[in-house]
């Protein structure tokens, strides 16, 4: 073997070994929310039971981590007292308890000085009482919630932030399967709007197979697998490496 074969064998022996301790990426909330949705609004909708809140309280305290500063309101009280205090032990993260629809959409923004603002849901309100209103009544409940989307989106693109909602789901009748957050017109102020999916399994009623599903975005296909991740008691365990694969 010539010098110059030695010296080759050698240097694709150094790039294999180098290849092999290349760390993996660190898993950023921040950078894969800025991947997602960036300076907008970012809508989580699924099944009660699924998820929803427990993500978007790990979202709060994940970003916290970071340095990062959070509101968070809690308008269903949802949360497990559990999960409200790993919410307030995070010095970054703000919980406002406010089931008073009425006084949820009077937020001041302008008050609002941390980086990330999550409400919890808003569209609770609307479920509560769409039954028993009449068209008139539910035509003012949904202007009112586009009036509160504007109003937010408005918000993240003047001062730079990111907002987060949750959504309960709408279905047609006689289908069992929720076919879009409810709002109507107000999901076109969401820039991304993520599906949580889950199976519960017939023999153990327990639900399995959680994921975060994209339902509508512009710059990812729709039913893309944006993570799997498990429920705990105060919050769930995302498929980080599964999420950076996403931004990488």
């Amino acid at each position: 073997m010539s010098s110059n074969e030695d010296e080759q064998e050698k240097m694709l022996k150094q790039l294999e070994e180098g290849s092999k301790k290349t760390p993996t990426p660190k898993f950023s909330m921040v950078k894969w929310l800025d991947y997602m949705v960036g300076n907008d609004i970012l809508e989580l909708f699924g099944k009660t039971g699924f998820g929803k809140s427990k993500i978007c309280s790990q979202i709060a305290i994940e970003l916290s981590k970071e340095g990062k500063s959070v509101t968070y309101y809690d308008s269903e009280l949802s949360l497990s007292k559990k999960g409200v205090r790993a919410l307030e032990r995070n010095t970054g993260v703000t919980y406002k308890s406010n089931p008073d629809y009425e006084q949820m959409i009077k937020i001041d923004l302008d008050k609002i000085k941390t980086d990330y603002l999550i409400i919890d849901s808003t569209t609770l309100y609307i479920t509560g009482r769409w039954a028993f209103s009449d068209m008139h009544k539910r035509g003012h409940m949904l202007q009112m919630l586009q009036w509160l989307y504007n109003k937010v989106k408005v918000w993240c693109q003047k001062k730079k932030k990111t907002a987060i909602f949750v959504a309960q789901p709408i279905s047609e009748m006689g289908e069992r399967n929720e076919i879009a957050p409810i709002g109507d017109k107000a999901n076109f102020f969401c820039k991304t709007i993520l599906k949580i999916k889950a199976k519960r399994n017939k023999n153990t009623e327990k639900i399995e197979n959680r994921r975060i599903v994209v339902f509508k975005s512009r710059d990812h296909p729709d039913g893309t697998v944006v993570s799997h991740f498990k429920t705990t008691a105060t919050g769930v365990i995302f498929d980080q490496k599964e999420q950076m694969m996403k931004i990488a």
